[in-house]
């Protein structure tokens, strides 16, 4: 199945320079990202979602529904995608840097 990508929609957002707290929606395929600076922990609390952490060579997949998390080291390659639609908790230690992410291409020949 061929997957559009997802517009990530911010619900509400807290934050500090020590940490940020954002709950955030999406549907769909989200961009394959790596954040410089942030270790980030994604609670599911609506819906069921999959990540999809790390290179080709050593993939790790995680599939969430609510209840569940994910603790995303800084500098760790992912995306994620919910067919369906999810409602995550998004907190990272260290206050969200948009510029500190990186957009990287999705993985070759990996079809989610």
């Amino acid at each position: 199945m061929e997957r559009e990508f997802s517009a990530t929609s911010v619900l509400t957002k807290e934050e500090s320079p020590d940490i940020s707290m954002t709950i955030i929606k999406l549907k769909g395929l989200n961009r394959r990202v790596m954040n410089t600076t942030t270790t980030a922990c994604y609670v599911c609390i609506e819906g069921n979602v999959t990540f999809v952490i790390g290179e080709k060579d050593r993939l790790v997949i995680k599939h969430l529904k609510p209840g569940e998390s994910i603790k995303i080291q800084s500098n760790t390659p992912y995306f994620d995608y919910s067919d369906d639609g999810v409602k995550m908790i998004a907190v990272n230690k260290k206050a969200f840097d948009p510029d500190s992410v990186i957009e990287l291409p999705m993985l070759e020949g990996y079809t989610p």
